[in-house]
Formats: C-alpha cells, structure tokens, sequence
C-alpha cells in the first residue's frame, strides 16, 4: 500500500524539481518525494500519545523506507490544523501527537527538530507542510477541545464555520500575517529545506465571508474577484517578509494551468475554472546562511473553487 501511495505522489511531484543547491542530498535527477500527512494520525504519528522513543522509532523507520525507494524529499505535515508539531509561540501543540490539544508530547518531543535531523543524516530533504486556514476538521467537538491560546480562540473574529467545521477568514490582513509570521517562524528556528502550502484557498463559494467583503473589497466589484485576489496576496505577504531577509532574494515562480488549452506564466493573476499548481524558488538568507543556501515554497491552488 505505501509503495503504491507513494507512486502517486512522485507522479504529481514531478512538476517540482528545480535544479540548484540542496540542504540535504542534491536531486540529482528530479525531486522524488513523499507527503507524510499527521492529520487523523494518517501517516506519523501512527497513534496519539506515543512516547518519545516511540516517536523516535517510528521517524527513524519511516525514514529508512523512504530512503531505501530512492526517493530524497520528505514533505511533513507540521500544521494540520492552527496547531503545531513542534513548540511554537503562535500555536498550540497538535492533538495528533499528545493526545490533547494545546499539551506537549512525552518529554516535550520536538517531531519538526527530529525529523528534519534525522532526514539529513539519510540525505533527504525535509520541507514543512502546513495547511494554513483550516482550524477543525472534526467538527464542534475538535472546535471546543481547542486550547484558549490558539489564535483562533483569541481571536473568534478571525473565523467562519463552514460546513460543521472552522477556518480563519484568508480575506482579513491579520489572518494572511499569521500565516505568514508561522512559516517564517519555522523557518528561523529549524533547517527546513522548503514551505509547502496546501489548501489555501477558499472552502467553498458559500464560505459566510460577506462580511468581511464589505470592510476589505472595495476595490472589487465581485466577491470572487476579491477572494482571488486574497490568494495572491497571501502569497505576495510571504515573498516580501522573505526578501526583507535578503534584497537579492531569488524568486522564480512557475505556473501550470490544467483544463485548458494551453500554458501560461502568471504575473500574480488567478484564472476561474483553471487548477494551477504554483512553485516558487527561493533563495533563502534567513538566520543561517549555511542551512539556508536555497528555500523551497511550494503550493497547490484550485481557483475553480473560489
């Protein structure tokens, strides 16, 4: 089951090599990689409150495996849901690896700092995968085990429920700082070798965001015009906090649009109706430059839905 997994996701992961200097092992060929999802304890943490050997273990197994299939990129999911799997001071601890949300694993487990350790010393790379609006998944029962130091309880404000289940608002410019200010904080403190974005965009186009519309969209006569927009914006807050780090950042960014004719650059507009997949190429001073010779931000984007 997981070699057949896994040759999916090389498949849709083709798109994404980019020549260059690696962190970890040089792709010398292609980025070969694999999505290691914690959400719903899908792939690690097999189980929520393992201990730290356990966790420990199960890192080094996974690993070993991914090695030995000749693939050389891990992308991680350290953000699930507005939480952490790795001490932050803007998010609470993930649910998927203590138990509880908002508490520490066994001995205070730092699964981001060992991983990315740990893929190294195999020659992988490691890129931390967040998922940046979504707060719940499961419902109001997630929504109420919610610590109160999560920002989306310190901030109700910020978030819509949708569908049983709650998001921030991408729509409102705190919200997009967060966002932003959580991967330069991963990126500070650990030798990530990329940023992967998923699902960040809207969840639907009733999404209960008119509000927000009213005091943020003037300058479009739609509301899809303007979540779009949102999209770009996001994007565009990311870029510029990182070439505040460097001013000869390198930015190279390259889209794909699918259900169309044809293939297009995109010079910061979205397409209805179009799935694009949007990789940026950063070069990425940050604190070290040693560790951070060349970032990767990658993230896939379905337009059609907003």
């Amino acid at each position: 089951m997981l070699k057949k997994r896994i040759l999916s996701i090389v498949l849709a992961l083709t798109m994404l090599m980019v020549p260059g200097a690696y962190a970890a092992q040089p792709a010398k060929d292609d980025m070969r990689g694999v999505w290691i999802a914690s959400v719903h304890n899908i792939d690690f943490p097999s189980e929520q409150g393992m201990t730290a050997d356990q966790l420990k273990a199960e890192a080094d197994t996974e690993l070993d495996n991914i090695a030995a299939m000749g693939l050389n990129t891990v992308f991680l999911q350290v953000r699930p849901s507005a939480d952490a799997l790795y001490p932050s001071e803007l998010f609470p601890w993930s649910r998927y690896v203590s138990g509880t949300a908002g508490q520490a694993p066994d001995s205070s487990f730092d699964v981001l700092g060992y991983w990315v350790t740990a893929a190294h010393e195999r020659g992988l790379q490691l890129h931390a995968w967040i998922n940046p609006y979504r707060i719940t998944i499961d419902g109001e029962d997630e929504w109420n085990a919610i610590p109160d130091s999560s920002p989306a309880k310190q901030h109700p404000e910020w978030v819509v429920k949708y569908n049983d289940n709650y998001y921030f608002d991408p729509g409102i410019p705190a919200v997009q700082q967060l966002v932003v200010d959580g991967a330069a904080e991963i990126v500070k403190n650990y030798d990530v070798d990329g940023i992967h974005l998923d699902d960040y965009f809207y969840p639907g186009t009733d999404f209960a965001d008119e509000a927000t519309y009213e005091r943020y969209g003037q300058d479009f006569s739609k509301i899809g015009d303007w979540r779009r927009d949102n999209v770009n914006t996001l994007i565009a807050a990311l870029n510029e906090t990182l070439h505040t780090l460097d001013k000869n950042l390198l930015v190279r960014c390259q889209s794909r649009r699918y259900l169309g004719k044809q293939e297009r650059k995109l010079q910061g507009q979205r397409h209805a109706g179009a799935i694009l997949v949007q990789r940026t190429v950063l070069r990425f001073p940050a604190v070290d430059q040693r560790r951070h010779s060349r970032l990767y931000l990658s993230a896939a984007i379905l337009v059609d839905r907003l």
